[in-house]
């Protein structure tokens, strides 16, 4: 994926956030957090999104505050 202008500073899991991206987690952007926060064995991931809570729970992604 590539974006004319800009420069990536970091390495993504590119493979990891397109297999969870649509199927699993329609956008992109939370799909990455996911993929991400599984790729570098985060802890928890500090969101509000009740959404992408209940969605990270499904793939065994923890976050610091429980789904209301």
């Amino acid at each position: 994926m590539g974006l004319p202008g800009v420069a990536l500073i970091t390495e993504y899991p590119w493979k990891q956030i397109f297999d969870l991206w649509s199927d699993r987690i329609p956008s992109i952007a939370d799909a990455g957090i996911v993929a991400i926060a599984r790729a570098n064995r985060y802890d928890a991931v500090a969101t509000f999104d009740q959404k992408l809570i209940r969605q990270m729970t499904n793939l065994d992604v923890a976050s610091y505050w429980p789904v209301s």
